[in-house]
């Protein structure tokens, strides 16, 4: 029988420094699969009422008590979005600062952050200007919250929401969720705003707890668990 013998096979060493290359390459192409998997960020905006414009941290609403504006931004970033919020200070126009978010946001539909990823919302003048900002992009998955943003008849806050109504509320896009309490004597129903809009996904929540308008003052459960249903129902 004739005799088997092994024969050796000699590799050059390129040979074996590219084998390597391409052992690394594919070892550092898998772990960055996962990054390139991860589901893009989701943004809220937050503005708060006009209290805090003139008022500060410190000082009390004799009515309402301190606006616990810190624990609100905590609050919302509990749920894992990326929070946009500053403390405005001085007597602001909404429709100005309405303007700057409004562009923020369009920077980030620009960098790719899908529509329905973002979220808007505000108390009272903060809600007010929500309701801009809304009138403003013409993005109809973008969710807005409106917190106490509509002047009820009679109020004073009435005498700024009565030209939105007559020059903006019209343009109005978006998904709109509006919750006030029955108690508010200053903020009310946005219905009138939401049917001069056109195929407005719109719903409004009208709560009982007797807080009235200071209710959005604190993180309460009964609005933020309401605020976090909507948004995600989108996303």
């Amino acid at each position: 029988m004739p005799m088997i013998t092994a024969t050796r096979f000699w590799i050059p060493l390129s040979v074996w420094l590219l084998i390597l290359n391409a052992a690394v390459f594919q070892s550092e192409s898998c772990a960055e699969s996962p990054e390139e998997s991860k589901p893009p960020e989701k943004y809220i905006f937050y503005m708060h009422g006009a209290w805090l414009e003139t008022r500060g941290f410190n000082e009390e609403h004799p009515k309402h008590g301190r606006y616990e504006y810190e624990k609100i931004i905590r609050a919302l970033e509990a749920t894992g979005h990326k929070v946009t919020s500053e403390v405005r200070q001085g007597r602001i126009h909404p429709m100005e600062y309405a303007k700057k978010i409004a562009g923020q946001i369009e920077d980030l539909l620009e960098d790719g952050v899908p529509s329905h990823h973002i979220a808007v919302m505000g108390h009272s003048k903060g809600g007010l200007m929500t309701l801009i900002v809304a009138s403003l992009l013409s993005e109809p998955e973008i969710n807005y919250v409106v917190l106490a943003g509509c002047g009820k008849s009679g109020s004073r806050f009435r005498e700024s929401y009565v030209p939105f109504l007559k020059g903006h509320a019209h343009n109005l896009r978006g998904r709109i969720l509006s919750i006030y309490d029955s108690a508010d004597q200053e903020a009310g129903t946005c219905r009138e705003a939401f049917d001069e809009a056109a195929n407005l996904d719109s719903q409004e929540l009208v709560l009982q707890t007797g807080r009235g308008h200071g209710l959005f003052y604190t993180p309460d459960s009964s609005w933020t668990e309401r605020v976090l249903n909507w948004v995600e129902k989108n996303e």
